[in-house]
């Protein structure tokens, strides 16, 4: 979140989500049975917290639930039918038709922090979480909630091959993609997209793990989708994690909007940090999507009080480790001064699995908090530049005792087994 067409999309959208009719339905259904029965423990927390709305009593009963459970038996689906849907409260509605079903449900209440947390619960890994996320996408997408209810303030704009939905005033990012340009950090983008491009060149040089799938693009950060499109676009696998709520509701307009991206990206409705917590998001009035994290009443208070900061809402928060176990081509993190405990937040990630490049903002805190951050990410491995992930590099000595040149903006960083990653002497 660094300051950094409209309705012809709904038809698009449902033929991206199953194209035959029948074929639709049965899938989506199938993917209600898989919500049903994902995380039974959230039940007692959902009645008290949502007024009873979270969950009644849902028996998948009749010729139809004969036909799902049929349909669920088989396949992959089986492994997940277990573990979606406790969470909705889909009972007794009429299935004519299955968006108007959808529609009459908790869908849009469900977040991805319950579905994490319900996943934690069985056990359930980084594979398992990028399915169920993707599985609530869909059927956000495929229920039409998203055509019935565009966010306030919105308007798509292109960008590349794809629709993308940003704020229509007050917004900085937003202001640029609508541009003339339609673009945002086109000096970072391109450089994300280099590096992405490095994965088979590495692997021909004898990097460790043979990359089976297109190479992963974590987007910590996510905003209104300035990186996400454009990575995913290219072909790539993309993470996005985003805490703040209005910003999250513009990415599942936009991913419902380009179909074709369906399987390429996972949204994590989440902010990252060092420890599990709940927060609240604040913004001022000329920059409403520039979401800042702040966690404890107190400090909300400070920064509310006569600031001209607004609270837009709460957000989870969950450390990156806790979610996702797989090598990371390039780790991107835009999160407002929170950089820094993220990082805190992926320090078994980033032990256990390669993460090749570290795309970070690096200008909160002052310089005490600066030196901090590069001096760990030297002791994790990597050269860091002001420039690009190209270098030229930091001298790790320099970095080390604390006299090396401190970033103004975003800081690239490269592992220095990289074979092309060396520090000029």
């Amino acid at each position: 979140m660094n300051q950094q067409a409209a309705r012809q999309h709904g038809s698009n959208r449902r033929d991206g989500c199953g194209g035959n009719p029948t074929v639709l339905v049965v899938s989506a259904a199938a993917l209600l049975l898989l919500l049903y029965s994902l995380g039974s423990y959230t039940s007692t927390h959902h009645d008290q917290t949502r007024s009873g709305r979270m969950r009644t009593a849902i028996t998948a009963g009749g010729a139809l639930g004969q036909q799902l459970q049929a349909e669920l038996s088989r396949g992959a689906a089986g492994q997940l039918q277990q573990h979606i849907l406790a969470l909705s409260n889909i009972s007794s509605l009429s299935t004519a038709q299955l968006p108007l079903l959808l529609q009459g449900t908790n869908l849009s209440l469900i977040t991805t922090a319950d579905v994490l947390d319900s996943a934690a619960a069985k056990g359930l890994g980084w594979q398992q979480h990028w399915q169920l996320v993707q599985l609530h996408q869909q059927l956000l997408c495929t229920s039409g909630l998203t055509a019935v209810h565009n966010p306030p303030n919105s308007v798509p704009v292109r960008l590349g091959n794809c629709s993308v939905y940003v704020y229509a005033a007050h917004d900085f990012v937003s202001q640029e993609l609508a541009g003339p340009r339609h673009s945002y950090e086109e000096k970072e983008v391109a450089a994300v997209l280099w590096a992405m491009q490095q994965q088979q060149q590495q692997q021909a040089a004898g990097a460790a793990q043979r990359v089976k799938q297109q190479p992963l693009f974590v987007d910590a950060g996510a905003n209104v989708g300035s990186f996400l499109f454009s990575v995913a676009d290219a072909g790539y696998r993309v993470a996005a994690f985003e805490g703040m709520p209005s910003n999250i509701a513009l990415l599942r307009h936009s991913l419902c909007a380009n179909p074709h991206l369906s399987d390429r990206v996972g949204l994590f409705g989440t902010g990252l940090g060092a420890e599990a917590d709940t927060c609240y998001v604040v913004s001022d009035h000329i920059n409403v999507g520039d979401g800042h994290t702040v966690c404890g009443e107190e400090q909300v208070r400070k920064r509310t009080d006569n600031t001209g900061y607004t609270i837009r809402g709460k957000s989870s928060v969950r450390r990156l480790d806790s979610i996702l176990s797989e090598d990371i081509q390039v780790l991107k993190l835009d999160v407002e001064g929170v950089e820094l405990q993220v990082l805190q937040g992926a320090d078994s990630l980033l032990t256990k699995h390669r993460v090749n490049y570290i795309l970070t903002a690096c200008t909160f805190g002052g310089a005490p908090r600066q030196r901090q951050m590069l001096q760990l990410l030297d002791q994790w491995g990597y050269y860091i530049s002001l420039d690009g992930f190209k270098g030229p590099w930091l001298d790790p000595a320099a970095v080390a005792n604390g006299s090396s040149k401190l970033p103004w903006n975003n800081i690239f960083c490269a592992r220095k087994d990289l074979q092309h990653a060396t520090p000029a002497r």
